[in-house]
């Protein structure tokens, strides 16, 4: 478990000097939007069917 950590910072820091972590920040901005979006749109159904 504890060689994890570094290898993650690692990793992490060859993300942020690539630019990658931009990317991958919009990807997962637009995937909480989606979630957003979609609990949204079952809590209406939830609340009408009821």
């Amino acid at each position: 478990m504890r060689v994890m950590f570094p290898a993650i910072s690692v990793f992490l820091a060859v993300l942020i000097l690539t630019g990658c972590l931009e990317g991958i920040g919009s990807g997962y901005n637009d995937l909480t939007e989606g979630i957003t979006k979609m609990v949204i749109e079952n809590s209406k159904e939830c609340y009408e069917s009821s």
